[in-house]
């Protein structure tokens, strides 16, 4: 049950029921552990929209695997 499992903390994210801004909860939380926000960049590809590339539940209605990288250069 995602309303109790959710972190009280980003229920401000939520950007309609059952959504909540994912993008902006990651930059929150880079910026908030010491990134600046020249330095994060974020991709603005949709998941539902392209199917070549990536899975959707929401368009697939079947379970699948998404991976997120992140990379820190000094």
């Amino acid at each position: 049950n995602y309303k109790t499992e959710v972190p009280k903390n980003l229920w401000s994210y939520q950007t309609e029921p059952f959504h909540f801004d994912l993008k902006k909860i990651a930059q929150d939380e880079l910026k908030e552990a010491g990134l600046k926000e020249d330095n994060i960049e974020l991709a603005n590809d949709c998941t539902y929209c392209n199917e070549k590339d990536y899975y959707s539940f929401r368009r697939d209605k079947d379970t699948g695997r998404n991976a997120s990288v992140i990379c820190l250069k000094k």
